[in-house]
Formats: C-alpha cells, structure tokens, sequence
C-alpha cells in the first residue's frame, strides 16, 4: 500500500541441505522508491528457528524454515507498473575471497496507482432472533468482541488481508441517523420462511420465498441452512434498509446461528451479490471475514469441489449455448408472427403493440438464466488452479488454523471485482 510499511515473515524452503555458515541473503529492490529494510541478513538467522515440515498429499511433503517479522517493505510513490525484490544468496569463500552470489527468489510488487478505486464499504448488520436469547443480540457482542470488535475487524481485514490484493474496507454499523445497524428477526419469521412464505405478505410476495422452504435444517438445535440464510437476510434487510442494499457495498451479516457444515456463507453469483454471513461459530475467527468477502468478490475455493475446472466450463458453456438457441428461437417467432400478419397489424396498432410486447416478454425470460451463466463462466476460467484440501495456506482453503495469504492471481480478480462493482 502507497506510504504504508509493511512487516514480512520469511520462510525459506529447503531443497537441500542448509547450514548455518557465512552465506547472507541479499534484498534488491528494483525501483528506489520500493524500499526494504534489512537489505541483507544472514541465513543462519532465518533458519534459527528449526525446519519445519507440511505434507502435500500423500508422501510428498515440503521442508522450510520460518523467521518471522524479518523484513520491512515500504513504498514511496505509486507505481504505474509491477516491481519486484529480487532476493540473492551470497557466500564468501575465505580462502579465495571470491563471492558467490545467486538469485534464490523474488518478492513481487503489484503495481499500486489504482489503490483509491480499490476500497469499499461494508456495512456491519447484527442478524439475530429477537425472542430467542439463545440466539440473541447478545452472543453476536460477546463473540465479536473476541477479535477485538469493529475496530479489529477492520485492522485485520486492511493490514493483513485484502490489502494483499490493495483492497481496504471501511467498516460502517451505523446508519445515516447514527443508529446501530441490526436485523432482529422473530422465531416467526424463520418458521414462516421455512414453509416457503413470506413473513411479510403485504411487502414481499411468497413466490420471493419458495427458494427459501426447508431453510431451518435442525429444528432441536436450530440450525439452518447457509445459503438459504443469505437468501433471508437479503429480503428482510431490503425491507427497511433499501437505501442501503442499493449502495455500491457490501453487507456483512453476523449471525448467532449455527449452520449443519459452514462457518459462513456467500455467493460469488451472481457478480452483483454483496450479501455475506458469518455464523456463530465464525464470529471470533478472523480469516472467515476475509474468505466470505472473498467469495463475494470472485472468488472460488482453491480446493475441488466435484468436477475439475474444465468439466465445469465445458457442463457451463453447454447450458449458454442451449439457452441462446431457445432465445434465438423465440426471436425467430417474433419475426415470423410479425411478418405472416402484418397485413392485420397495418389496421390494428393496438394489437400489433401488445403482440410485440408479448413476444419480446418471451425473449427477454431468458435473460437472467443466460446471464447467469456468463458470470459462471467468467468465475471460473477466473479461478483456474486447484490444489488438495487443507493443503495451502490460502485464505481460500478451508485449514482454519492456517488461511494466511492470497495468491497473485487472486489479487487481480478481487481487484478487478471490487473496481466494477463496488466503487
């Protein structure tokens, strides 16, 4: 980020043999304005701590070291193209006095010029059931307060998060009027939309809720169902802060429910979705924050779900092309009904203006199931790489304890998502 200093762990991978002699790594920044501070340090220190070992999947496994809080990296001015710290090994032979030095990795720096167009809003709604302490207002607090609150949430997310990908968050749970922002909901409400219905006929019509029947999935514990909760509190927060839903944002719900699997939950389709949810269990876990807004941003988990990328895209591309066939087929009819009465629609404007209006009512339902398959499309030749699960330590992944970084590529579509549609 433009003028702010970050701290950088170093972790040193072992592809042979390491021991602590003379060598040194060396920093090279390639922009002056991209500074680094040490400029060099023994590896003997970088590799004090012991070696550590990961398992990749069966009997393959990775060796490292981990220094933490090693480096300092801070820029000067914007940049307009991608930089990089290229990082060398060195030792100097003390008989000879001759230096060998050799180029053992890089630190990229993405270029930072557009920064301003990469921040966003997220409002912070308390979702709970009001009549239900169980559930209530309360477990929200005390969860939240766990990570420090508002306060710390918003740290986490700009300093040792989404800033990877240069996007900061600005945490706002108020409104306009400087009221808390909260969305008490009734056990009611939750039984209501479980048959299907809406709780609030006279505002929302029950076709709104049918996707929403079964939502409660536990009826003895109250557990209920992620997506389907997203799906909830996407319309009842409509319903009195419309204004807000309407904004380029993003709403972020905490909720003191449990879900059967999920910690959180949000959709990356279609593109435009900006509701996310984190569920009790999550509340005090930083890296879920991340890794819903994530999804609400673009992205996929980095681990496969069923079919493998390309099966998705080809099952994908085979849906558009039907859909536009069907399309194409109601044009085919409108022009065909046009011109075989156009002698009867010389004399009769009115008809003529409703049968168009029919027709084009007929191509225009597929509009929505087409575009959603151009956004399921464009998502994931997006996220193209898939590795084993609880295998990285991609916030993507689903290794709790270990959900630290995002990769480069994921870097350009959260920002590319948030330039489009959130600022």
């Amino acid at each position: 980020m433009l003028n702010q200093e970050v701290t950088l762990d170093i972790e040193v991978e072992e592809l042979e043999t390491l021991s602590s002699d003379a060598t040194e790594i060396l920093f090279e920044s390639s922009n002056s304005d991209l500074l680094i501070t040490p400029t060099n340090i023994p590896l003997s220190t970088l590799i004090a701590g012991g070696k550590q070992s990961k398992n990749l999947g069966g009997t393959a496994t990775r060796d490292y070291y981990l220094a933490n809080n090693q480096v300092k990296v801070k820029c000067n001015r914007a940049f307009t193209v991608n930089e990089q710290i290229k990082i060398f090994a060195k030792l100097k032979d003390p008989v000879s006095g001759l230096e060998d030095k050799k180029e053992v990795g890089k630190m990229m720096v993405m270029k930072n010029s557009d920064q301003p167009k990469y921040t966003i809003n997220v409002y912070v709604i308390k979702a709970f059931i009001s009549d239900n302490p169980s559930f209530g207002e309360a477990v929200i607090d005390t969860e939240f307060a766990k990570i420090g609150g508002l306060a710390g949430l918003e740290k986490y997310l700009n300093e040792n998060s989404l800033n990877q990908g240069l996007i900061q968050v600005k945490l706002i749970d108020k409104d306009a009027s400087g009221n808390v922002l909260k969305m008490p909901l009734s056990t009611n409400t939750f039984e209501t939309a479980n048959l299907g219905k809406s709780p609030n006929p006279s505002m929302i019509s029950d076709s709104k809720y049918t996707d929403i029947k079964d939502i409660i999935t536990t009826r003895s514990t109250f557990e209920v169902s992620s997506g389907k909760s997203v799906n909830l509190f996407n319309l009842q927060f409509n319903l009195v802060n419309g204004n807000i839903a309407k904004q380029k944002c993003i709403l972020l719900y905490l909720c003191p429910l449990k879900t059967p699997t999920a910690g959180g939950s949000s959709y990356n389709n279609p593109l435009t979705n900006n509701h996310c949810i984190i569920f009790k269990s999550n509340i005090g876990h930083l890296p879920s924050y991340a890794h819903e807004i994530a999804h609400t941003l673009g992205l996929e988990h980095t681990f496969k779900e069923g079919q493998t990328v390309q099966q998705k895209i080809t099952d994908v591309q085979n849906k558009l092309t039907e859909y536009r066939r069907k399309q194409n087929v109601e044009r085919t009819k409108k022009t065909t009904h046009l011109s075989a009465n156009q002698a009867y629609y010389s004399t009769h404007p009115t008809e003529k203006s409703e049968a168009i209006k029919a027709l084009d009512e007929n191509i225009k339902s597929y509009n929505e199931i087409i575009k959603y398959y151009e956004d399921e499309l464009n998502i994931l030749k997006k996220n193209p790489y898939k590795f084993e699960d609880q295998k990285t330590e991609n916030t993507m992944d689903y290794d709790l304890q270990n959900q630290k970084t995002f990769f480069k590529w994921q870097w350009r579509v959260i920002e590319d998502e948030t330039k489009k549609y959130y600022h």
